[in-house]
C-alpha cells in the first residue's frame, strides 16, 4: 500500500472528508475492503472528529507498469477499485512526463465505469481540462499556481460536466481557496512535492489536514447561520 492522499469535499455538508489508499500493486486489491469509521487517526492526529469519514481504495496510474497500464487498471477496477487516479505530468510544471487523455479514453472504451480522478500537474491547465473531460474524466483537479485564472478554470471543469477541485502543494497555503470554495467539489492536499512517486511523507501535512477540517466546519456553520 502506497502513501495516503488526503481529500476533502468542500461543499458537501454531511461528508467532511475522504481518505484514499493508493495501491502500488494490483494483487493486494483482493484483500482490501472499504470501511466507515467515526474517527480515523493519521499518525497521532485525529482527522475524522465526530463526522463520518469514508476510506476508499484507489488505483494510481503512476504506479503501474508503463507497458501494461491499461491492462492493470482494468484488473484493479474489476477487483473493486473505488476510483482510478491519473497523475498527469507535463515536464513543465513538474520535471516528469506521464500519460495523457488517450489513456483515459481507452479505459472508458474498455468498459471501465469507476470514477476517474485526474490530477493535472501541468501548466497551463485549460486545454487539458477540455481534453480529459472529453475523454471521460469524472473529477479534474489542478494546482492553483498553474492557472492564470483559478476561478475560471474551476468553472470550466464544471461547465464540461466534471467535478472540480484544487491541489495544494506542501508549501501552498489554504488562503488560495478563500474565494473559490463555492466552485470546488474537492480539495487534494499533497503530502509530498509533485513530480515523482516514492518520496518521504512531509509531516506538516497533518496540521494542514486539521486546518482544512476546521475551515470546512466553519463554512458549514456559516451556511447554517445564513438560513436562520
Amino acid at each position: 500500500v502506497g502513501p495516503w492522499a488526503f481529500y476533502f469535499l468542500s461543499n458537501v455538508p454531511l461528508c467532511k472528508g475522504h481518505l484514499f489508499m493508493s495501491l502500488n500493486h494490483i494483487r493486494p486489491w483482493r484483500n482490501i475492503y472499504r470501511r466507515k469509521s467515526r474517527q480515523i487517526m493519521v499518525g497521532n492526529v485525529p482527522v475524522g472528529g465526530d463526522a463520518p469519514i469514508t476510506v476508499q481504495t484507489m488505483t494510481n496510474t503512476l504506479t503501474t507498469d508503463p507497458a501494461a497500464t491499461i491492462k492493470q487498471i482494468i484488473a484493479a477496477a474489476e477487483a473493486g477499485a473505488d476510483i482510478v487516479h491519473f497523475d498527469v505530468m507535463d515536464n513543465h510544471y513538474v520535471p516528469n512526463l506521464t500519460i495523457g487523455p488517450m489513456v483515459c479514453k481507452a479505459l472508458r472504451d474498455h468498459g471501465v465505469t469507476a470514477p476517474i480522478d485526474v490530477h493535472l500537474m501541468v501548466q497551463p491547465v485549460d486545454d487539458l481540462i477540455r481534453m480529459f473531460a472529453d475523454a471521460g474524466a469524472t473529477y479534474i483537479t489542478f494546482h492553483p499556481e498553474a492557472s492564470s485564472h483559478i476561478d475560471r478554470s474551476l468553472q470550466l471543469v464544471r461547465d464540461l460536466g466534471c467535478k472540480a477541485g484544487l491541489v495544494l502543494n506542501p508549501g501552498t497555503g489554504l488562503d488560495v481557496t478563500d474565494w473559490v470554495m463555492d466552485k470546488m467539489d474537492m480539495l487534494l492536499l499533497m503530502s509530498v512535492n509533485p513530480g515523482f512517486g516514492g518520496q518521504k511523507f512531509i509531516p506538516s501535512t497533518l496540521k494542514k489536514i486539521q486546518d482544512v477540517k476546521a475551515m470546512i466546519d466553519q463554512q458549514d456553520k456559516d451556511r447554517l447561520n445564513s438560513y436562520l
